[in-house]
């Protein structure tokens, strides 16, 4: 049984590599003819009974041609291709400067140079609101001036957020801080009327009242007018009698 497994395996083997390559030069003239119209169409009777047309025409309308002009054409756009490529590579190392430029956090050089004094006013706006109630502001005040500075806070995250050229975010930050500059002044000027206004509402609750006397005031008033009603060289007194 052994044997019969081995002489069919390698019969097998032999027949597999005893295949050789059948060369048909019908079909190789019909790929000559098709590609490039060289040789003629075999045999001359199937052709001429059953595709008289074809083999009219073959050779004329042969691939050759149409391979030439595409590589013409290809060969023609390489220029472009290289130019593109080029624009594109010089364009991609300009964005990648952009982004440097444009994008915040560590690479933001505007915030760099603007960031102490921002934050120093900020701080001190932000303590002159802490002192609106206790200088006679009302609570309605502290929340308005609390707008204001949450306002140019997010004004201040929105710009570092950004995506701006360092000059461009450089101008914002500036405006921002001539902003706060501005808002700090108006509210140190509302502290001071407050706490003039605070004053003088605690004198006025601190002193005592102090009642008039109507009656000796009428009374005395009567004796001016009648005394201002004495005229003439004999001191008499004219319009009013005792």
């Amino acid at each position: 049984m052994r044997i019969k497994i081995v002489f069919v395996i390698l019969f097998c083997s032999t027949s597999i590599g005893a295949q050789t390559y059948n060369h048909d030069g019908a079909v190789m003239r019909q790929y000559t003819v098709a590609e490039e119209g060289i040789g003629s169409l075999s045999p001359d009777f199937y052709y001429e009974w059953f595709h008289k047309d074809y083999s009219s025409w073959a050779k004329k309308e042969n691939k050759l041609a149409a391979r030439w002009w595409m590589y013409n054409s290809i060969h023609q756009e390489l220029g472009y291709a290289e130019q593109i490529d080029s624009s594109l590579t010089r364009r991609a190392k300009i964005e990648a400067m952009n982004i440097a430029d444009r994008t915040g956090g560590i690479l933001d050089a505007a915030w760099l140079s603007e960031k102490d004094k921002i934050t120093k006013k900020q701080e001190a706006f932000k303590k002159n609101i802490g002192l609106i109630i206790t200088k006679g502001g009302s609570y309605a005040d502290k929340r308005y001036w609390e707008e204001i500075y949450n306002c140019l806070s997010q004004s201040v995250n929105a710009i570092r957020d950004a995506y701006l050229p360092n000059m461009k975010r450089m101008a914002a930050y500036q405006l921002i801080y001539k902003d706060l500059v501005k808002r700090n002044n108006e509210l140190v000027m509302m502290l001071c009327k407050w706490q003039g206004l605070k004053a003088t509402q605690d004198m006025a609750e601190g002193s005592p009242v102090v009642k008039a006397n109507t009656k000796n005031a009428v009374k005395s008033a009567f004796a001016r007018w009648k005394k201002s009603m004495v005229t003439g060289s004999n001191g008499s007194v004219h319009g009013i009698g005792e």
